[in-house]
């Protein structure tokens, strides 16, 4: 029994070592210059995924004349299960307003020992930034609730850790969701925009 616990505690750690790893950081001050497995918030998706890709994977959590859509990695990517991106609609650039990053936890304790660890490193690397931890409905699945700790960069800019937990109301209106740990990195753009849905 003991042995099964230290694996895991070693896996957890391990796993939080690689996620904070695959977050780069070159400077504090603009959110552009913070990379999530190589890739940047105002990056062409183009450069990391086809157009037809990139509309084959909408996620399609928004109505069809929405400002933006999200779409996801055909594969995970280097550390993470699911690479997800929020880009506009119309945007023939392909323009990236939202990165997240997400890893599939087993419960409700296990993610919140990795956001607890993973808001204390990133407090040594944002040490400048406001940090609001709480918790929240999520936007989409309305039954469920979110445990969030945002840094908040000056100009409306976010990077996000976030625990859902999903309730299992939204398992039996949406199907098979799985409870994710996420980083994410997004423009103050496209969190008013999400603010108002």
């Amino acid at each position: 029994m003991k042995t099964v616990i230290l694996n895991k505690a070693k896996f957890i750690f391990i796993n939080l070592f690689l996620i904070l790893y695959s977050i780069k950081i070159l400077h504090a001050s603009d959110i552009k210059d913070f990379q999530l497995e190589g890739i940047s918030i105002g990056d062409n998706l183009t450069s990391h995924m086809s157009e037809d890709q990139i509309f084959e994977y909408d996620q399609k959590h928004y109505e069809k004349n929405s400002k933006f859509f999200e779409t996801q990695l055909p594969s995970g990517k280097g550390n993470y299960d699911y690479i997800l991106f929020h880009i506009k609609r119309k945007d023939k650039n392909f323009t990236i307003h939202l990165i997240r990053g997400a890893n599939v936890v087993s419960n409700l304790n296990e993610c919140m020992t990795q956001k607890k660890n993973a808001v204390l490193e990133l407090k040594k690397l944002f040490p400048n930034e406001k940090l609001r931890e709480g918790k929240q409905k999520h936007y989409f699945y309305k039954n469920t609730t979110q445990n969030i700790s945002q840094f908040e960069f000056r100009n409306g800019d976010l990077v996000k850790l976030e625990c859902t937990i999903y309730d299992k109301r939204d398992k039996e209106i949406h199907g098979n969701l799985y409870d994710l740990f996420e980083v994410s990195i997004g423009t103050k753009e496209f969190y008013d925009w999400i603010e108002k849905l």
